[in-house]
């Protein structure tokens, strides 16, 4: 850059104005292909197990709507498990109350362990089991009742981290711990029964997918834009970004960066919840993806 010096004469005096120019040290505004901060990120079972265990002892559900959770920080991101969103895993015991709220992010639970709980959505009652998926849009009331007599595991997701982004949190705590149920469906676009689905109706940022692998199955590498994150409900098998392979088990989970080559293969017959954020890059037309050397981009 012939005109470093130059630059870096001027930026007193523009920060003084609140403006600035491109300085010789600044990184590139624009790159030829995108750069991601976010890690790829192995989440073991084996490990989150005892801290799951700790938390339910030692952490208590709070007032106005907060939750026992575990969440599934990236070391690259300041915030976040994706720069979009984030993963955390909820922990509610027997008789508990997670108390009704409402608030601007979309959010999803996927029903890791037990039974026995429900979830009240809007004034309608849904019961929560293991392998079902619960849609909570944004600008939903919500609670959940355990009345089972174990614990329960589920996994929720939101789209947190690009509402932060966008300055456009709303949170808004109910008058009462729980909301009045006005109906208990038996059936419900917000509810998918274990089983049920394979690829789930999208959220307007969000999209969920179960695959199912068979033993010594192997999908096509490929790349993208936008982020995802994986949750191997059943089985193993390995899964590899970029250069490096992790083997994974029941229980495990795998978060994949923006434009990183993956694949995955299965050892035995299993089952992988999968959460993306290909619906905002669509509607955004951010979207493209890349497999065995062929890109398509795709726009809303």
């Amino acid at each position: 850059m012939r005109d470093a010096d130059a630059r870096r004469s001027l930026k007193a005096d523009l920060e003084r104005l609140h403006c600035r120019v491109h300085q010789p040290e600044d990184p590139p505004l624009f790159t030829r292909e995108p750069r991601s901060a976010m890690k790829p990120v192995h989440w073991r079972w084996s490990e989150l197990e005892p801290l799951l265990e700790r938390i339910g002892r030692e952490m208590a559900i709070g007032s106005g709507g907060q939750r026992r959770t575990l969440r599934l920080a990236n070391p690259g991101l300041p915030f976040g498990t994706t720069p979009t969103f984030w993963g955390s895993i909820q922990v509610i015991l027997p008789g508990e109350v997670a108390e009704a709220h409402r608030h601007t992010a979309n959010a999803l639970r996927f029903i890791m362990k037990g039974h026995g709980a429900t979830t009240t959505v809007d004034g309608a009652r849904f019961a929560m089991n293991e392998g079902d998926l619960v849609l909570t849009p944004g600008g939903t009331w919500h609670d959940h009742e355990h009345r089972g007599e174990r614990p329960m595991i589920w996994l929720d997701v939101l789209d947190i981290s690009l509402m932060h982004a966008l300055h456009a949190s709303f949170f808004d705590p109910y008058e009462a711990q729980v909301q009045p149920v006005r109906a208990e469906p038996r059936q419900s676009a917000l509810v998918y029964r274990y089983g049920q689905a394979i690829e789930y109706p999208s959220m307007s940022t969000l999209a969920m997918k179960l695959h199912r692998l068979n033993p010594g199955s192997r999908t096509e590498r490929r790349r993208h834009t936008g982020s995802k994150l994986l949750y191997f409900f059943r089985g193993a098998g390995t899964t590899r970004i970029e250069d490096r392979s992790h083997a994974w088990t029941e229980g495990d989970f795998i978060a994949i960066p923006p434009w990183t080559w993956h694949e995955h293969a299965a050892a035995e017959d299993a089952v992988v919840f999968e959460v993306n954020d290909t619906p905002a890059m669509k509607a955004l037309g951010y979207y493209r993806e890349e497999t065995r050397g062929e890109t398509r981009g795709e726009t809303s």
